[in-house]
This record gives structure tokens, sequence and C-alpha cells, in this order.
């Protein structure tokens, strides 16, 4: 299947994704109220902290080692196996430093800090099998399972509203919930039999060792520049505020969602390639995303306060302020995804992981700074700021480095809606 199909397909999945996560969002929202919806983002948050930590690196390398080799498939599903109990273990002595978190997380339970741990585990694994099926090109496989872990939340936290008044607790137990199931599901798509020959592939360990450690750094840098202000709202303010500071950034997230599918084809695309194909289709991505962000932009700034009261109630409306300077950040936050997932497939070029690590500790740094004195305003200006340099600064190295022009970056050509258009010829002519 060629990259526009695969392209327009994960577009779909992710359209959908996008849709139900905004509607589980607002239920979940609304059910809270702004100070538990500040505790669950929080927490949701912890999650995907630990799994940039823990899993990322593995999830990485297992898509580029089996695209390399398919070969690999059952030595690296075994292995993302034996990495999971192993993390459970690591986990469970963490869990015996509560202190720690109580002191870094205050608000938090010990029953929604277990929750949290245990999806994060489970999180890591069906991540990292899902990887997989994209180094393998199974991407109807790796697309439904987004569906299938969405579906399950959507579907349990609606029943849990209706019939069981759902607090915090238990939404963060739909989320291990849903993170369970869609693991299961992953493994059987594997198709691993016990017949198979068990090939000797441990020499690998080298390269998972080299991936992980350079896309850890790069994608924990990430989290400190999109998601790090959240805690520290929480710590130096109130989970009120972080609920408010939630709601905008939610936004954010729905925008980055783009750049979360569609940025792994690029990867995938990139791994097999050494031709300057890839770079010039991550560059017609880039633009069409350009174009659509302008649209949502503007959109928001006109109408978010609307949206945000009407979707989430009355006691959101605070939320618009901070909207409005997070708005230049939902600008360069899909692009920016686009290109650092192009050189995640080139084995993460040291400059890269540079400009993720200074934009991450300037994020947490000036937030550190500014948020006690003012607020969760001050942080998202500082995330626009520091979106807009990690953005910027990736877009320029890709043109230096494919010697591309940046109007070709920025300005979209009459050319890309003919590619999209035809990729849509394709399927449609497919179906029929």
């Amino acid at each position: 299947m060629s990259f526009i199909n695969n392209f327009i397909i994960s577009s779909a999945t992710s359209i959908f994704v996008t849709f139900i996560s905004i509607l589980t969002n607002i239920i979940v929202t609304r059910s809270l109220g702004p100070t538990g919806r500040g505790i669950y983002a929080v927490i949701s948050n912890l999650i995907i902290f630990l799994v940039l930590i823990f899993g990322e690196g593995i999830k990485r390398s297992n898509t580029i080692l089996v695209g390399n080799d398919n070969n690999q498939k059952k030595y690296l599903s075994f292995f993302t196996l034996k990495y999971s109990a192993a993390l459970s273990i690591a986990f469970i002595i963490l869990f015996f430093l509560n202190p720690f978190y109580s002191f870094l997380l205050p608000n938090v339970s010990d029953l929604i800090l277990i929750f949290a741990l245990a999806a994060a585990i489970f999180t890591v694994l069906w991540q990292a099998l899902q990887a997989l099926l994209l180094g393998l090109r199974k991407i109807n496989d790796y697309n439904f399972l987004l569906i299938l872990q969405v579906m399950t939340i959507f579907l349990v936290n609606v029943f849990g509203i209706w019939f069981f008044n759902f607090e915090v607790s238990e939404f963060i137990l739909t989320l291990l919930l849903s993170a369970a199931i869609t693991s299961i599901f992953g493994l059987s798509r594997l198709k691993l039999r016990k017949e198979q020959k068990k090939d000797d592939y441990s020499n690998q360990t080298k390269s998972i060792i080299s991936i992980t450690g350079k896309s850890t750094v790069a994608s924990l840098s990430m989290f400190l520049t999109l998601r790090g202000d959240i805690f520290l709202i929480n710590y130096f303010l109130n989970p009120f505020q972080a609920g408010l500071y939630s709601v905008a950034v939610l936004f954010s997230e729905i925008v980055q969602k783009v750049p979360n599918v569609i940025g792994p084809l690029v990867l995938s695309k990139t791994v097999n390639d050494s031709s300057t194909k890839p770079a010039n289709d991550t560059v017609r991505l880039i633009r069409v995303i350009f174009i659509v962000n302008i649209v949502i932009v503007l959109t928001l700034f006109f109408v978010g306060g609307w949206i945000i009261t009407s979707l989430f109630g009355d006691k959101f409306a605070e939320a618009f302020l901070p909207l409005k300077y997070l708005l230049p950040a939902l600008f360069f936050i899909g692009p920016g995804g686009i290109v650092h997932a192009f050189f995640m497939g080139k084995a993460y070029p040291p400059i890269v992981i540079w400009i993720n690590l200074i934009a991450g500790l300037a994020n947490i740094g000036l937030n550190i700074v500014f948020i006690p004195s003012y607020g969760i305003s001050a942080a998202a200006l500082i995330s626009s700021i520091t979106y807009g340099i990690w953005a910027i600064s990736l877009i320029i190295y890709l043109s230096i480095k494919y010697q591309i022009k940046l109007t070709q970056i920025f300005f979209i050509q009459h050319q890309d809606f003919k590619y999209l258009l035809e990729g849509v010829k394709k399927i449609s002519l497919k179906k029929n």
C-alpha cells in the first residue's frame, strides 16, 4: 500500500479517534468539574510521562528493527513481553517510594496512583506491540489498536457515569482496562506460533539500547515542552487551576493527534528509504497541516470561549484566556511533530536531541519562575514561545539538511491538492 493511501487511511482513523476522544473528555470533564478534572489531567499526564520514559525507546526500536528485518518479529515480541514484566517489578518498587510521589503529586490518593502505574505498564506494552505492527506494514491493525483503545475508554466511561456515578479513581481504572484489552488484541494480531524456529537475534540488544537511549531523551524533552506545565500548576497552584488549564490544553492535544497518527507513517517510510522522497513527502504534509492549523487557530480565536462553555459548561469559562495564549502553540505543534517523526526514522541526529532538550528545559525553567506569580496564562504563553522555537528550529534544520527552501515548507502548492485527490481516487477504485 502506497504512502498516500496509508496517509488517507490513517487520517480517517485520526479524525475518528479525535472525535471519540473529544466526546470522552467532554463527559469526563462535565462529570468531575474543574477540581476533579485537574486531578484526572495530572494523573493522565503522569501515565504519559511514565510511558515516554519507559516505553518510547522500545516502541521506536521495535518499529525500526522489525522494519529492517521482518524475521525479528518473534524475538522482538518476546523481548517486549519480558521488558513489560521487568517494568512491572520496577513499578512495584517505585510505589514503595510513595512519599516521593506524595511530595510531587499533591491531592493524589494511593489507589489512584496504583491504577496509574498499572495503566502505564499496559500502555507501554500495547504501544510497543503496535510499533511492531507498524514496522511490519500492517497499517490496518496498527490503526485498529488506536480505535479499540479509545472506544473502550469511551464506552466504559459512558456506562460508568450513567449507572455508577464514576469518580476520578474509576476513570483512571478505565484507562488501565482499555490498555490491557488493547495489549491482548495487539499480541493476537502478531500471530506468533510456538512451532516457529527461534532465531538468535541477541546481538540486536546493542541496537535496541542505542535507539532507546536517544529516543527516550528526545521524547522526554518533548514531554517537558508539551505537558510538563500541568504538574507545575498543580504543585504551585491547585487542582482547580490545573483543571481549567487542562481544558485549554485539550485543544492542543486534539491538534497533536494529527502528527501522533501520521508521524509514525513518516517514520515507517523513512526507515527503509535513503532517497529524498521521504523528505519531500514530509514537506508536503507540513504545508497541508499549516493550512489546516490556520483555520483551527482563527476559529478558536473568535468562538473559542463559546466552544468551551458549550462543551464543558460555564464552570470552565475562565479557560478561554489561557487558550488564547496557546493559539500560537496550536499552529506549530502539528508541523513540528511531523518533522520530529521524520528524524526519528533517521535515528535521531544529535542536533534534534539538543533542540528537544533545550526547548524542554527552557519550558520547565520559565514555568517555575512565572507560574507562582502569573498563573495559568503565563504557562500558556510560555508554551507558545517554546513550541514555536522547537518547531521552527526543526523545520530550519530540515531545510538546511535537504536543501529545501523555507517557502516550499510554509506555502501550500496546487500539486498538494492533486496529490491528495489521486490518493482518494486510488482508494475509491480499490473499494469498488
